[in-house]
């Protein structure tokens, strides 16, 4: 029997449980068990609608979820930690389930309008409270083992030994996470060709609201981002254009320039030590040379996905909280594993954003930077470029349309074709 539902709302609902679970740091880092409830109940609302589960995605994850297990059962004298394996196999159902019921474009319109709500309390929040010093709804000091923080559910002022960050971290454990989804809003955003649906105010307004949450950030690994986004959107404006040379070069140049921030943070420690005299660059050049020196001991199979021990692994080498995201799940499921992973979020990019290979390359390289600076290798934003989701207009459209075009490319049709 099948269960009427507005289909509107429950998707935006079920992207809004997405987004939190992308990294919020009430829901998904310090409540998971919570967040794990949301995601199965979000995932079950879908297919009360309808019962309907893509296979090719099912087979997929589950391959995944095999490798994982055999990296950790090879590995047992390290450990096996049940809770991340579940928190991975709940993971796994809520993105088939949603790639099953939804488009890529309803996910993008949906994910970009929630971030930009979360742009605009975050904004708020960093005025009223940091800004001015005042407190704020529902705010309290959470301590864990890691650290402490003073927050909400929905906006992240410090850490303990930081209570005032004076950079706006959002909903998220720190600023340089927040910019992460700010980014990749704003690169949906500006390449969709029909503005996500917004009326042309709502566009323009989007845009300032989403650029001026990612500057208060005050990450300069996000404004190395920003930088690639808009790059990534002039490739797109100018794909097929005879500038190819200087395409490579300008995609190079941010390239090394990327590489070396997330390697160093030299210009984070440059910009950090102004306020606080401190930096942090050797130790992040140490948590990326000795973590990839340590996956390199077991590239094929890794120390095991599901470890116990990493951070005794880590600590033999002077390292106490891995910084670097790719690094850190190099360790655990080894270096193979993470290239093949690095082909399939290509090519799903790819597919999911049709909009030549130089504004390919530019949306890769913010993945590649975010990842390498955060760790959020595996994260849910990420996961949704791998599979394929649900086919809609959209798609059927920009398909018709690559037909049309290589129909017009053999008899030499210069002239462009418009649908009205």
């Amino acid at each position: 029997m099948k269960v009427r539902l507005n289909r509107e709302k429950i998707e935006y609902l079920v992207v809004f449980i997405a987004v939190l679970g992308m990294g919020s740091l009430y829901f998904q880092v310090l409540h998971m068990p919570l967040m794990a409830v949301m995601e199965v109940v979000a995932a079950g609302i879908l297919l009360l609608g309808d019962f309907n589960i893509s296979k090719r995605n099912f087979v997929g994850y589950f391959t995944i979820t095999l490798f994982f297990l055999l990296t950790s059962i090879v590995n047992l004298k390290n450990g096996f930690y049940v809770n991340d394996l579940i928190i991975w196999c709940v993971n796994a159902f809520f993105i088939i389930v949603m790639q099953s019921h939804m488009t890529f474009e309803s996910f993008k319109q949906k994910f970009v309008r929630i971030m930009v709500l979360e742009a605009i309390v975050s904004l708020i929040c960093f005025f009223w409270a940091d800004m001015l010093g005042n407190s704020l709804p529902l705010m309290f000091i959470s301590r864990n083992a890691a650290n402490g923080y003073y927050m909400t559910p929905y906006f992240t002022l410090g850490w303990y030994n930081i209570p005032v960050f004076h950079r706006n971290a959002g909903m998220y454990n720190e600023p340089g996470a927040h910019q992460i989804f700010l980014n990749f809003a704003l690169l949906f955003l500006l390449s969709d060709n029909d503005y996500l649906g917004l009326t042309k105010k709502k566009y323009t307004l989007s845009l300032l609201i989403l650029i001026i949450a990612v500057l208060t950030t005050q990450s300069t690994t996000g404004y190395m981002c920003l930088l690639i986004v808009f790059t990534a959107v002039i490739m797109k404006k100018t794909e097929g254009k005879k500038n190819t040379k200087l395409k490579i070069a300008v995609i190079i140049a941010i390239a090394i320039l990327a590489f070396i921030e997330s390697l160093t943070g030299v210009v984070e420690t440059k910009l950090s030590g102004i306020s606080t005299g401190q930096g942090s660059g050797l130790t992040r050049f140490n948590d990326t040379y000795y973590g990839y020196f340590i996956a390199l001991s077991k590239p094929l199979l890794g120390h095991g996905v599901f470890m116990a021990n990493q951070k005794e692994i880590l600590n033999a080498y002077g390292i106490i909280n891995i910084s670097n995201g790719m690094a850190s799940f190099a360790i655990r499921a080894g270096i193979v594993f993470v290239a093949i992973f690095l082909i399939m979020i290509y090519n799903g990019m790819k597919k999911k954003l049709p909009y030549g290979i130089f504004f390919n390359l530019c949306a890769f390289l913010l993945f590649l930077l975010c990842i390498n600076s955060e760790g959020v290798f595996m994260n849910l934003l990420f996961l949704s470029m791998l599979g394929e989701w649900k086919m809609g207009g959209v798609w059927l459209y920009n398909r018709i349309r690559k037909i049309i075009d290589r129909v017009f490319a053999i008899f030499n049709y210069k002239e462009k074709w418009v649908i009205a």
